[in-house]
């Protein structure tokens, strides 16, 4: 669990763009004592700096929950089955 100025120099982003990512989910956060939160950065899917005007946040936070929720199927196509 890091701070809030912690993530940031971790992540070499700055502290609000560390609060947004936070609040749509790309990185999680914990609060404690009524007005700050810890933040818990991920082990091996970091979130990457983008361009939000080309790139949304939101969409992009909607396709990583979507990636961590779909399960993952094989067809039989991909194991060379026809």
């Amino acid at each position: 669990m890091l701070t809030r100025q912690e993530a940031a120099a971790h992540l070499n982003i700055s502290e609000q763009t560390v609060a947004r990512w936070a609040k749509y989910g790309l990185i999680a956060r914990h609060a404690y004592n009524g007005h700050y939160s810890l933040y818990e950065i991920p082990d091996g899917d970091l979130p990457q700096k983008q361009c939000s005007r080309w790139n949304q946040l939101e969409d992009r936070a909607a396709a990583r929950r979507q990636t961590k929720t779909e399960p993952k199927t094989s067809t039989g196509e991909e194991r060379g089955v026809v």
